[in-house]
C-alpha cells in the first residue's frame, strides 16, 4: 500500500482489511469506526452519505497501514532471526517444503519461495 492514498483501496481490499481489523479484537471498543453516538458496528451500518462512506475506507485503510498482515516469513525470521535471506527480496531462501510437511511446490522454487513466504500467516 506504500504511496497510495485510502481512495486507492479496491472494494475487496476494504473488506479484507476490515475482517483482519474486526477479528484482531475482542470487543468493539476502542474501535476505529466507533463513534459516541451510535453503539452498533459502523462496518456494518455505514451510514447514507458518501462522506460516511469515505471515512469508513479511509479508517479502515489507516488502520491497515498501522497493521500490516504478519507473512510466513515474518514467522520464520521472529524464532530464527538469522535465518538465510534471498538478496532479491529478502525473503527466506528456505524452501517451504522443508518446514512445512503440507506444501506443495509447483514447480519453479523462486516463484514458491517468494508466494508462500509472502502470504499472509493464516488465523487462529
Amino acid at each position: 500500500m506504500e504511496n497510495q492514498t485510502y481512495k486507492d483501496m479496491t472494494a475487496l481490499e476494504f473488506l479484507k482489511q476490515a475482517k483482519r481489523m474486526c477479528r484482531s479484537r475482542e470487543n468493539c471498543s476502542n474501535c476505529v469506526m466507533d463513534d459516541e453516538y451510535s453503539k452498533e458496528c459502523k462496518l456494518i451500518i455505514l451510514g447514507d452519505s458518501v462522506k460516511e462512506f469515505e471515512k469508513a475506507i479511509e479508517n479502515v485503510y489507516n488502520w491497515s497501514k498501522e497493521h500490516p498482515a504478519r507473512t510466513m516469513a515474518d514467522v520464520l525470521f521472529e524464532t530464527f532471526p538469522d535465518a538465510k535471506r534471498r538478496k532479491e527480496d529478502g525473503t527466506p531462501s528456505v524452501c517451504p517444503q522443508a518446514v512445512v510437511k503440507y506444501f506443495v511446490c509447483h514447480g519453479g522454487c523462486r516463484k514458491c519461495i517468494k508466494e508462500f513466504w509472502n502470504s499472509e500467516v493464516p488465523e487462529k
